[in-house]
């Protein structure tokens, strides 16, 4: 069950040991709330080249992600210091896929099975930055340190390039740009379906390659049977301060034209 789109708590700085640095194309930080579902998160506003559009996937990729049983932290947005911001929940004490290797403690991963599943996830999404910092591994049992654990469980973080941003995966468009509605077809450029696959982690890409014959047409159902009305009231819950009206039809319109050529997208690149 998916968490409210928009959090009515009081947001304030974490404690002194819980933040990080961040760096990226949005500006992150780790926040405590004063009530609510989630106590402490990463909360992220516009930063960098990237558009408020960005900041607004984050809550349509959580919702639509939950819906086909992945996992990907409660995901809320609003105002924060006058921006307007997504508010992830906060994995305690998790390691991105690239620190993994130095937890020997955390190298078996309980939902490993996701994978393929998650790959295609981010093909339909039109995710383009699906790298190793972008895979959260959290130590199980929860709530204990790295070196403690004994095994880990995989979340999948960091959504603001799926969808409509950045505007260069389309033809013809810029990257602050957003494609014209009537040339929305779900298809994106060479170069940006390519990105997609070369960033993930190789074991990620190497399970959806993997995933052939009866076992790729059930991840491809999963994605098909998603209703139009269970992609655009996602969509239409995000405020307007993060959407324009042009901007929100052409999400939705994305996302149901590439939920629909999926199988196509996959037998060409994939």
């Amino acid at each position: 069950m998916v968490v409210p789109a928009i959090s009515s708590a009081t947001w304030t700085a974490a404690p002194p040991g819980n933040t990080i640095g961040l760096p990226g194309m949005t500006t992150s930080s780790v926040m405590q709330a004063d009530s609510g579902p989630i106590p402490l998160a990463l909360v992220k506003s516009k930063g960098g080249d990237a558009t408020v559009l960005s900041i607004g996937m984050e809550r349509v990729a959580y919702v639509l992600g939950t819906q086909i049983g992945l996992p990907i932290p409660e995901t809320q947005l609003a105002e924060i210091g006058g921006a307007p911001s997504s508010i992830q929940r906060w994995i305690a004490g998790c390691k991105t896929h690239r620190q993994l290797p130095q937890v020997p403690a955390m190298t078996k991963v309980r939902n490993e099975h996701i994978l393929p599943l998650a790959a295609l996830f981010d093909v339909w999404m039109g995710n383009t930055d699906r790298r190793d910092a972008n895979l959260a591994y959290e130590p199980h049992p929860p709530g204990c340190r790295p070196a403690m654990a004994v095994e880990c469980r995989l979340w999948l973080i960091d959504h603001n390039q799926c969808g409509l941003w950045p505007g260069d995966k389309f033809a013809g468009c810029r990257p602050d740009s957003t494609p014209a509605l009537e040339e929305i077809d779900g298809s994106l450029i060479d170069v940006a379906e390519g990105r997609i696959a070369a960033l993930m982690p190789p074991e990620m890409r190497m399970a959806l390659r993997q995933a052939q014959g009866e076992n790729r047409l059930r991840l491809l159902d999963l994605i098909a049977n998603v209703k139009d009305d269970e992609i655009s009231d996602p969509v239409h819950e995000v405020p307007d301060a993060y959407f324009s009206s042009s901007e929100r039809d052409a999400t939705i319109t994305f996302l149901q034209a590439r939920r629909d050529i999926l199988c196509t997208v996959l037998s060409k690149f994939w």
